[in-house]
């Protein structure tokens, strides 16, 4: 199985605003009977709640009218003309509240119920239209796009490899014995009450995960939106995260108030390096998991608290990402004879380089660079590097972030402008949190009444 490219991010979005699109109400339980249990992935989505933050209008009948963001996206996956006013078009016709949306690799089904066969078929028509065991083929265009129906489901399929109706009748065979919906935890999952729901099987990557998947749920409001994450067996038992400890906060007491970046983990020395660098490879591909691999004997000293935090030296820090436009701070608890050792090798290093070294205290050294000066060594039991004067004074608010959390991370983005110009007319605020059994991503968008769905699905039009 191939891991996912901007394309298939592409097909994907092409998904989210296919099923914008429309409206209506089913269970989406009874689509989901479809699906076995053997997929690399599953989702559901409420599109009407897609629809409102992404900014189309909801007409008083259901019917949904796209905004010309996204009939530019289509335009740039070099769909048809018109291609957007027929989704729109099917708003009338199909039941598109609770989608399913299924499939192995980059291959996604979309599964839908039809609620007026006829409107439908004025719709779709006039189309290259084929029949073949049950089941009737739309081939309206030429970009793998089909639509197939059997009875009042349908299917969409944006993939031109492969027949389409092997793909359903293989999937629905299997799910006759071996439906996702028996499946307690994936179930679950998949019907909670969110914006939308994803299972993702990632044994593909490494077995040492075991026999859990990753689900995903999210939860869209205006500018906010907030994803879960969790690790969970087929029959719903939830993955607790070992190797880690509570973060200790007493690093925030450095981080100055105008710093922009924070980030820490409690880690232990039994850590699960393996269940690590196995999410590394998932998240960042097989160079990622290389590296960890490379760096696991270093990180198994690690015990405690390690953070990071940064924030910028002047206004060429957005658009000059190097280290000196930015002032930072490094801590990594470790035992007090690691610390001598490490601060020992930088001060060794330093010379080498021909860079003054001055002790400022004992285990604490100092270096001027650049105009800048670094300080080195044992600041209350961690190895730091900072290039900030390091004085337990400050008073910021980052202390819920990070309190009673595994892993934690702020990020404020002032405004996205640097970057997107004009698009990016926003700021953002991104909060991570990592407990025992779950991580929960928050972003919220700043200085904007767009709501956030519409605000970010134009990015697409970049991949």
């Amino acid at each position: 199985m191939k891991a996912f490219t901007p394309h298939a991010i592409r097909l994907m979005a092409l998904a989210v605003i296919t099923a914008i699109a429309a409206s209506c109400s089913r269970d989406r339980r009874e689509l989901l009977s479809l699906v076995p249990d053997d997929v690399d992935f599953a989702m559901t989505i409420n599109a009407l709640q897609l629809a409102s933050d992404a900014g189309c209008s909801i007409g008083a009948d259901g019917s949904v009218q796209m905004p010309e963001y996204m009939e530019s996206l289509i335009r740039s996956h070099k769909l048809p003309e018109g291609f957007g006013s027929i989704l729109t078009d099917l708003s009338h016709a199909i039941d598109l509240e609770h989608i399913v949306c299924y499939g192995y690799g980059n291959s996604p089904l979309i599964a839908f119920a039809i609620t007026d066969a006829d409107r439908f078929e004025s719709i779709i028509t006039p189309a290259d239209t084929d029949k073949q065991d049950g089941f009737t083929l739309y081939r309206k265009y030429d970009k793998g796009i089909t639509i197939v129906t059997n009875d009042d489901i349908g299917w969409l399929w944006i993939t031109d490899t492969r027949n389409p109706v092997t793909i359903i009748t293989e999937a629905a065979d299997k799910a006759k014995t071996a439906p996702i919906s028996k499946k307690s935890g994936l179930n679950d999952a998949l019907t909670a009450d969110n914006t939308f729901n994803a299972v993702y099987d990632p044994s593909f990557i490494d077995s040492s995960l075991g026999n859990h998947w990753l689900s995903v749920s999210g939860k869209i409001e205006s500018q906010t939106m907030l994803l879960t994450v969790r690790g969970i067996t087929p029959d719903g038992e939830i993955m607790t995260i070992s190797g880690t400890q509570e973060i200790n906060t007493d690093f925030l007491r450095y981080v100055p108030s105008d710093f922009t970046l924070a980030a820490a983990a409690g880690l232990t020395a039994d850590i699960n390096w393996d269940g690590f660098a196995a999410i590394i490879g998932l998240a960042g591909g097989y160079r990622s998991r290389g590296l960890v691999d490379t760096l696991r004997p270093s990180l198994r000293s690690i015990d405690g608290t390690v953070a990071i935090a940064a924030g910028p030296a002047d206004e060429s820090a957005w658009t000059e990402l190097d280290m000196d436009h930015w002032r930072f701070l490094a801590m990594i608890h470790m035992p007090q004879d690691r610390i001598s050792q490490a601060t020992s090798q930088v001060a060794m290093l330093l010379r080498q380089m021909r860079l003054p070294v001055t002790a400022d205290a004992p285990g604490l050294i100092s270096t001027e660079y650049d105009g800048t000066t670094y300080r080195i060594g044992n600041i209350d039991g961690y190895f730091t590097i900072a290039s900030i004067p390091m004085e337990p004074t400050a008073n910021n608010q980052l202390a819920t972030t990070f309190l009673g959390k595994q892993a934690g991370a702020s990020v404020t983005i002032p405004s996205l402008s640097h970057y997107l110009g004009e698009r990016g007319d926003f700021g953002m605020e991104i909060r991570f949190a990592l407990e025992r059994q779950e991580a929960t991503l928050k972003i919220n968008l700043t200085d904007t009444d767009t709501p956030i769905l519409a605000a970010l699905l134009p990015l697409f039009l970049d991949l």
